[in-house]
């Protein structure tokens, strides 16, 4: 048993340094986002290093701070409520526990979410997707990435077009995610609505990249989406180049830092998310 472990382990973590080993990042002080006068910014899960991740308060210190766009992240609640919240459980940013998918929308929303951050934001509660949309009211975009692995949240995607539309606000709503079938499945429920794909890294000799699995990749099987999102660490010209070919955009993420993990001046990327805006 020990044995497959560790060949398992080579399998997963081998490309991952390969990647870093043989594809450097260039650094320029050009113009970054391959020809973009200015990179976009992006509050990552609100402005999460400011106050509580995915919560109003980090949403109007993010706006406050002038963003681009605002992240955040979304899970279906028992009762087909679209929660704002990063892990599949209530259990490390509140007062709860549980799985959100067992829980009911009224439960998650008595919860404190808020202290654990600092005790000024003591009884912060967990917002919906649409007190956020409402919130916001395309005073910056707002990406939305639609967490699903296997039957978990299956149906979320129709509820976020519907709150989406509901609102009026494909415009300046935008969906992102690892798992193709979440992409695939907005796309034909809503072609309107901007996609973006997120990824960790591509492989640099093969058409694959890694997403939490590997996943087969080509521009044209991502025709439709506006923008592929990878780690920061894994950023690289080559892969920045093609990309920019096709005309889309490359958002970076993964820096939870108060400082630039990359220098902020440097090129091929046009868009940074960040805990820090």
């Amino acid at each position: 048993m020990k044995i497959i472990v560790k060949i398992l382990a080579v399998i997963i973590f081998l490309p991952m340094i390969l990647a870093l080993t043989f594809v450097p990042v260039r650094l320029s002080n050009s113009t970054p986002g391959g020809g973009s006068l200015q990179p976009l910014f992006i509050a990552h899960r609100g402005a999460s290093g400011t106050a509580p991740e995915n919560t109003l308060p980090a949403i109007d210190s993010a706006l406050a701070a002038g963003v681009d766009y605002v992240e955040i992240d979304v899970h279906l609640s028992r009762d087909g409520k679209v929660i704002v919240i990063h892990d599949a459980t209530v259990d490390r940013t509140t007062n709860g526990k549980g799985k959100v998918r067992e829980l009911s929308a009224e439960y998650i929303q008595s919860l404190d979410a808020g202290s654990w951050f600092g005790e000024p934001f003591r009884g912060v509660k967990i917002p919906t997707l649409e007190e956020v949309i409402r919130h916001i009211d395309g005073k910056a975009k707002l990406l939305i990435e639609i967490k699903r692995k296997g039957k978990e949240n299956e149906g979320i995607e129709a509820e976020v077009v519907r709150l989406i539309r509901k609102y009026e606000a494909a415009d300046w709503c935008v969906v992102q995610a690892f798992n193709d079938k979440v992409l695939e499945t907005m796309y034909e429920l809503a072609p309107e609505i901007v996609l973006h794909k997120l990824i960790v890294f591509k492989y640099r000799f093969i058409p694959y990249v890694f997403d939490g699995r590997m996943t087969r990749f080509s521009m044209n099987k991502y025709a439709y989406v506006e923008s592929i999102n990878m780690h920061y660490r894994f950023f690289n010209m080559w892969f920045s180049d093609q990309v920019h070919r096709e005309g889309k955009k490359i958002f970076l993420w993964g820096c939870r830092k108060e400082t630039p993990c990359i220098p902020l001046d440097s090129e091929g990327w046009d868009g940074w998310i960040t805990d820090f805006p």
